[in-house]
């Protein structure tokens, strides 16, 4: 079940963080709201609490 925890979070990481900078991306391109700019943010803080968690469950097995 840790595995499959650990699988699961490590992988909805990474698509947080892709999804994130890809953001970041077309808000360079297309302009920059205080919108866009908090939902952006708290996209990455999801990815790295995420990541977070799949390196605690590898810490622990």
């Amino acid at each position: 079940m840790e595995a499959l925890l650990s699988v699961l979070s490590g992988a909805g990481g990474l698509a947080l963080g892709v999804w994130s900078f890809w953001d970041l991306a077309v808000m360079g391109s297309s302009g920059i709201g205080r919108g866009r700019v908090v939902k952006c943010a708290l996209k990455m803080l999801g990815a790295l609490l995420l990541l977070h968690f799949h390196f605690e469950l590898d810490m622990l097995e």
